[in-house]
């Protein structure tokens, strides 16, 4: 039985590969790792898919180059079960790309960031976003958010207030499980203060 191939090389080309006056495809280029990550988000965001670091190459410091790997690579999505049974083994997907540093010129110069040209953006499951919003990498709170529901929490508002708080002002689907651990990772620093 062959799987469904769910193909999104034409929205990663749109972020990372330009077109040349000959019609050639070329790397865009980067010049911070910061505008690379920005660029990984929106590409996420518009197509729901999550990448995660596999491998990478740091030379004085600085990465020399670093390999994605779609974050569901290591789950099935049984769309049935709740949603902490949702995911489990592996589907193998192969859906990958590598960023790396280069210099301009011959003799160095400023260096930029390009995508190498093998990149893969065929995935063996699903693309959805239930799935991406429901992913605990998207549901974690910056800690300037924590900061900012954390006056909801101390003044011991019912979760359903906190959880919707949190949906409209920031855009995440959190779980009360989350909202009990983000009670808790507060409690601790509070603990924390009082003991300095």
């Amino acid at each position: 039985m062959q799987s469904q191939v769910y193909d999104v090389t034409a929205a990663f080309e749109q972020h990372f590969i330009t077109v040349d006056d000959n019609g050639a495809k070329r790397s865009r280029r980067f010049t911070t790792w910061e505008n690379v990550e920005a660029e990984i988000h929106a590409f996420s965001v518009e197509t729901y898919t999550i990448w995660s670091v596999r491998d990478s190459k740091i030379v004085k410091g600085t990465y020399e180059w670093r390999r994605y790997q779609c974050r569901f690579a290591g789950f099935v999505i049984r769309p049935r079960a709740p949603v902490r049974a949702s995911r489990t083994c592996s589907t193998n997907c192969g859906a990958q790309f590598t960023i790396a540093r280069r210099r301009r010129g011959i003799r160095g110069g400023e260096p930029v960031f390009i995508v190498r040209v093998k990149y893969n953006m065929q995935h063996n499951h699903p693309l959805n976003g239930l799935d991406y919003a429901l992913d605990p990498t998207q549901r974690r709170l910056s800690e300037d958010e924590e900061r900012e529901i954390s006056y909801l929490i101390g003044d011991s508002a019912a979760p359903e207030v906190v959880i919707s708080y949190v949906l409209k002002h920031f855009g995440k689907v959190i779980t009360s499980h989350d909202l009990a651990n983000i009670r808790s990772r507060l409690r601790r620093k509070l603990e924390n203060r009082a003991l300095m």
